[in-house]
């Protein structure tokens, strides 16, 4: 995975927080320290979608996410976390 900083900067909000493999809410700030100290590294990551909702005001996406760490304690083994997204709906690519 490449670690895209510049592009997480312009992608999140600046209040945008996320679960962390090992289970800590970070703020983009964070995860962005983080990817510098190159502590993001895997050799497998898949998202599986298994539900999108619309509503006029929003768009939730949920499912979850496989990956295998190359670094920490779970190095080399398959990890499986949920993944839920939610925004706007005039934010979705297509609109």
């Amino acid at each position: 995975m490449a670690h895209d900083t510049d592009g997480v900067r312009s992608m999140w909000a600046e209040d945008f927080a996320v679960n962390s493999p090992d289970n800590r809410v970070l703020t983009r700030e964070q995860v962005i320290e983080v990817m510098e100290h190159d502590f993001l590294d895997y050799k497998d990551f898949r998202k599986h979608i298994t539900f999108v909702g619309e509503k006029p005001e929003v768009t939730v996406i949920m499912g979850y996410d496989t990956m295998v760490p190359l670094k920490g304690p779970v190095a080399g083994k398959q990890v499986t976390r949920p993944s839920l997204v939610s925004g706007p709906s005039e934010a979705r690519v297509g609109n």
